[in-house]
């Protein structure tokens, strides 16, 4: 299976846990998502939900 194609596939329902697709990796032997691609996906994630967070005003029920 092309890298392409197993990329698509894996992602194609909206994502798939990180631990999972580290282990799909071992077990397929090839890397599709790097070392680098996971810290930096999860930095853009942690600034947007540190903006959200920031932007939103919460009321008290």
């Amino acid at each position: 299976m092309q890298p392409d194609v197993l990329r698509g596939v894996l992602f194609q329902r909206g994502g798939l846990a990180l631990d999972l697709i580290i282990r799909l990796q071992q077990v397929a032997g090839m890397e599709v998502l790097t070392e680098a691609d996971i810290k930096k996906a999860f930095s853009a994630r942690q600034k947007s939900v540190l903006n959200l967070v920031k932007e939103t005003v919460f009321v008290p029920a």
